[in-house]
């Protein structure tokens, strides 16, 4: 029976077991998924806010309540960062760089942002997968005032977050098509 019954159900499965998990654990899951993100592992984070979005879209999340969960994890993450730079210099960018394919030119790469955005990097540096999570610790490394490390990465977290969760509020609203 092709379109029939069977056929739909088979194909929302996949969004069906996010759905199952989107109730007391999905505030959660993004919560977690998005502060070991930026604490450097290999997390996707907008892969988990385009399928909050979605979720939202469906009525199954409220931005209102995930923005602050995600703001205390990603600021608390960064945070640490922050003072890692803060304390240890260069020193801590060049140690995570050492875990890429080249380490000098991750450093460079990182380093050339900065200085060239200054700043701005704060507000836009979360756009830039690969040295988003290094970012805090420059600012740390350049004497950045921790308040004003903390009003720029609420502020480019925000920006970040709603980019993606529109987007995928946007995607969970088109047609299926098939």
């Amino acid at each position: 029976m092709v379109g029939g019954r069977r056929a739909q159900e088979g194909k929302s499965r996949p969004v069906g077991s996010v759905v199952a998990i989107s109730g007391p654990f999905g505030y959660s899951t993004i919560f977690l998924g998005l502060a070991l993100e930026y604490l450097g592992f290999p997390i996707p984070g907008e892969a988990i806010l385009l399928v909050g979005g979605l979720l939202a879209g469906q009525g199954h999340l409220r931005l209102s309540l995930a923005l602050p969960l995600i703001l205390l994890g990603v600021v608390s993450a960064d945070s640490l960062w922050f003072w890692l730079g803060r304390r240890r210099g260069a020193g801590v960018v060049r140690a995570v760089c050492r875990f890429t394919r080249n380490s000098n030119a991750c450093v460079g790469r990182v380093e050339r942002t900065y200085r060239r955005l200054g700043l701005a990097t704060l507000l836009c540096g979360k756009l830039l997968p690969g040295i988003r999570q290094l970012i805090p610790a420059l600012a740390g490394t350049f004497r950045v005032s921790y308040p004003l490390f903390v009003l720029l990465d609420v502020l480019g977290t925000t920006a970040w977050v709603l980019v993606f969760w529109i987007l995928g509020r946007t995607l969970g609203g088109l047609p299926v098509w098939g």
